[in-house]
């Protein structure tokens, strides 16, 4: 069909063809709830059709307008052309388009690189253009335009935002042509990393071509199909991991050419001054397909001389381009996933514990782990909430870590707990020793959202577990129920020194701001009792106890961390305890808040027994405390035949004194 377009005739009829549309669907839809009798649907009227039509008539109107303007040469408003009168043939013709006249947006040509990119933003979500685009493109003209398009305008007016805008469209473009059928997506994977890893001579040649700083940007935080991300993957990991045996300055040394796309990248991901890393794209891209993520890090083959996949990536490689936030962040998804772990007997819970395992020993054994917590210092990311994630979501294993015989250098692997709480076996618990835990704590405790996360996973486990123990004893007097009560106490002390003698260990937080956080730890240690999962207490919807991993699962990330964070931001200056003061003050709070929890679970002699709040007793005079603690710990009326203060008192201070000597 020979056509000749007058595009902005085109584009005010296809806009009125709209919102007539619009219009009758809503008068429809206000008649049809406004009457409280039954009216014939639209599509039985005689309406109905007509309003199809439209809608269908729409795309074809849109997309002739838009290749009217692109071929356009003149700018007389017309352009002729021949095209099939199919809106699928009409989408593909937009597409080529596109990607033909993509050679001519340049900088330089303010209105022109406007104009293309506010058409362009428009289709973007469309499987048949972009899938077009793409394929004419190719994956060499994407990376070359992408470089031409982030160029430096040098005075000719074009804004930032513009730039902005367009680079950002062309990552949301590819991600939906890897949805169409029509786009062969492994191809265009395989040749995007071949144009990124040319020679360095070879790109030093070519001006204004940037290709590796293009596919950093390209992935960054991109959801794409399967088998794109994994085509870019797998030829990523062969170059650098298996070919260039990780060798540093890779791909920060690459020249930009001029095309410096770190200026594009989100705050706090392009920290150095080197070209970007499509390493650190590609895991915030994995972040969002987790299942690919585990399955990527799983993989244990390797060449005789070269490191597994998660050792080199979790251990030797540096990632301080985004400050560690998307390695830990993918990680963080690989492992704490709900479609991965919720079956604790499932193959992927087996992979993601232990890649959990190796996390936090491989983490923890890099030689400059003390230059990455010292970056937090001026830096704000999502690393350290990622890490105090996974932390809290196998803190089975942080609590079996801490037990008095436990291992003190364990090798990445996997167990099964027998839980006591549940009275069931767990499988697929990683295991971690207290070295490297005590070291990962620190990272994760590194930002406030890291530090809020962190304490409710702790709140949270505690919660679950010692209310499950609390209520095999008050359901029966066997004496077993009772030594795993008086087990499961200990424990919980261990788990607080353990974590409040961290909190103390943190050089990142001077002065005023760690006594700050220390307090905020403390305070928000009471929290633990506002989640006890027992019907008739405040706070509480459910009354089953769950699984120890499903109810960090069911809890998610940042969930609740909002008082905490708010707390450190706001605390007045006198709302802080210094870290020699933590250890009496959380033991107090802790012992009280114990003991409280087993009278609520009917364990205190006397059923009536009158408890106040934490709250309400710090808020007593010393003569009131006292006579509270000792009606509470009393045998008689209290709890004293099942908790033991001093024994508690005990095992919190040989976590905290004794093995940080």
């Amino acid at each position: 069909m020979h056509v000749t377009i007058d595009h902005a005739k085109l584009t005010s009829a296809a806009t009125k063809l709209e919102e007539l549309a619009n219009r009758i669907d809503g008068q429809k839809s206000r008649a049809t709830s406004g009457t409280p009798i039954g009216l014939p649907t639209l599509g039985a009227s005689p309406l109905g059709p007509k309003v199809r039509w439209m809608r269908d008539e729409l795309p074809k109107l849109q997309g002739l307008a838009a290749i009217g303007l692109l071929l356009d040469t003149e700018g007389n408003g017309h352009a002729t052309f021949d095209v099939n009168n199919n809106v699928d043939d009409i989408r593909a013709m937009l597409g080529e388009t596109l990607a033909n006249k993509s050679s001519e947006v340049r900088t330089w040509d303010k209105e022109g690189y406007e104009q293309y990119a506010d058409l362009f933003a428009k289709w973007t979500e469309d499987p048949t253009v972009m899938s077009s685009f793409y394929t004419t493109l190719g994956p060499e003209g994407t990376l070359r335009f992408m470089s031409n398009a982030a160029q430096d305008p040098q005075g000719y007016g074009l804004k930032p935002e513009v730039q902005q805008q367009l680079l950002d469209d062309l990552r949301d473009g590819l991600e939906t042509a890897t949805t169409s059928d029509d786009f062969d997506d492994v191809s265009f994977g395989h040749g995007l990393v071949e144009q990124a890893t040319i020679d360095v001579e070879d790109i030093a040649r070519e001006p204004g071509y940037n290709p590796s700083g293009a596919l950093a940007f390209l992935l960054r935080d991109g959801t794409f199909d399967r088998p794109f991300l994994q085509t870019v993957a797998t030829d990523l990991d062969q170059y650098e991991r298996i070919e260039k045996d990780g060798a540093r300055g890779l791909w920060g040394t690459r020249p930009t050419n001029g095309a410096d796309f770190g200026q594009f990248m989100p705050y706090g991901t392009a920290m150095t001054y080197d070209n970007l890393d499509p390493m650190s794209g590609l895991m915030s891209a994995m972040e969002n397909d987790p299942e690919y993520a585990l399955e990527f890090f799983s993989d244990d083959s390797h060449p005789e001389g070269i490191h597994t996949r998660s050792y080199y990536y979790i251990h030797d490689r540096n990632w301080d381009q985004d400050a560690y936030e998307s390695i830990t962040g993918v990680l963080d998804a690989a492992t704490t996933d709900p479609d991965l772990i919720s079956d604790p007997q499932s193959t992927s819970a087996r992979q993601a514990a232990l890649l959990a395992s190796r996390t936090v020993d491989y983490l923890s054994e890099r030689d400059n782990f003390d230059s990455i917590l010292e970056r937090f210092e001026f830096v704000d990311n999502g690393a350290p909430e990622s890490i105090a994630h996974i932390l809290s979501t196998y803190m089975a294993g942080v609590d079996n870590a801490l037990l008095p015989n436990a291992n003190g250098d364990v090798d990445p692997g996997i167990f099964t707990l027998s839980s006591d709480a549940h009275n069931a076996d767990m499988p697929n618990v990683p295991l971690f020793d207290r070295g490297s835990l005590e070291k990962l704590s620190l990272f994760a405790m590194a930002s406030d959202d890291g530090f809020a996360e962190l304490r409710n996973g702790l709140n949270d486990y505690r919660a679950d577990k010692l209310s499950a123990l609390a209520d095999q004893v008050a359901g029966s007097p066997d004496d077993d129920f009772q030594s795993r009560l008086t087990t499961g106490l200990q424990a919980d002390a261990r788990l607080e020194g353990f974590f409040v003698h961290t909190i103390g260990e943190d050089k990142i937080h001077d002065g005023e701001e760690a006594d700050k956080r220390t307090q905020g730890w403390i305070d928000f240690g009471s929290d633990v009792f506002d989640l006890l999962p027992v019907p008739g207490l405040d706070k509480m919807a459910e009354g089953t106890t769950k699984d120890i991993i499903s109810a960090a699962v069911d809890r998610g990330k940042g969930d609740g961390k909002d008082a905490i964070t708010d707390w450190l931001v706001h605390a007045e200056d006198d709302a802080r305890a210094s870290s020699t003061e933590a250890a009496e003050s959380t033991l107090q709070q802790q012992s009280y808040l114990v003991a409280t929890l087993l009278a609520e679970r009917n364990l205190a002699g006397d059923p009536n027994i009158d408890v106040p709040s934490w709250d309400e007793y710090q808020a007593m005079n010393d003569g009131d405390q006292a006579t509270v603690l000792s009606n509470l710990m009393s045998g008689k009326d209290g709890v004293g035949d099942h908790f033991s203060i001093d024994d508690y008192q005990q095992a919190y201070n040989a976590e905290f004194f004794d093995y940080f000597k």
